[in-house]
């Protein structure tokens, strides 16, 4: 089943069907106010990401809706943003990698891959002292954003199951990122659907943070 939501934008209002590449000059950040306090990546990060997302969305408010904090649980996650579209997933594993999704669709739990083509993978930019911080150095400086768009490959773009959570599939690899039910646990790999590498340094991570963030309600 294929959202229908219109495929037509990406951070400049174009689709994008290829990664972005990380010598190409990162958009203005977007003047908008985060609501919440993030764990995983400062708020200007924050910003960069949405900066990436499509042009409607930078002039919104971003709130934090989920934190393992809240029960470390699918279906707590899904539940905490139900009814909203356009949200940012954000990981942080036990290697300090940070990475995540900008979905585009709700959260539903269906049998088959749905979504569409505005949603995109991404990796946040990782220093030497992210490990010996135990991930506080990412907390106070704003990082490189690699975002990985609709290669216009295949339309896997995410598969929300009560036992898992996957985005990407299908070619060579597999999953851009999978998720266990309790959020303990994931994987990453090569992914022909946004044409991603490994998100992680590990392709079978410990999940040691989770945030999940969304457009706050006017």
């Amino acid at each position: 089943k294929k959202d229908k939501k219109d495929a037509s934008g990406d951070g400049n209002g174009q689709l994008s069907k290829e990664s972005s590449l990380s010598a190409a000059p990162s958009p203005p950040l977007p003047d908008l106010i985060i609501q919440g306090t993030s764990k995983i990546a400062s708020a200007n990060t924050i910003r960069r990401i949405v900066s990436l997302a499509p042009t409607n969305l930078h002039i919104e408010d971003w709130k934090l809706f989920y934190s393992l904090q809240d029960g470390a649980d699918l279906q707590k996650m899904y539940r905490s943003v139900r009814g909203m579209r356009d949200t940012i997933l954000l990981i942080q594993d036990s290697s300090r990698s940070v990475f995540g999704v900008f979905n585009s669709s709700y959260y539903t739990v269906e049998d088959n891959y749905y979504g569409n083509g505005l949603s995109f993978v991404f990796k946040i930019e990782k220093k030497d002292k992210d490990v010996e911080s135990r991930g506080q150095a990412p907390l106070q400086e704003i990082r490189g954003v690699e975002k990985y768009g609709w290669s216009g490959d295949n339309e896997l773009f995410i598969l929300c199951k009560s036992h898992s959570l996957a985005f990407g599939g299908g070619g060579d690899g597999g999953n851009a990122i999978r998720l266990d039910k309790n959020l303990c646990s994931g994987s990453t790999e090569k992914c022909a659907t946004f044409s991603s590498p490994e998100l992680s340094d590990v392709a079978e991570f410990k999940i040691y943070r989770v945030e999940l963030w969304g457009p706050a309600p006017m």
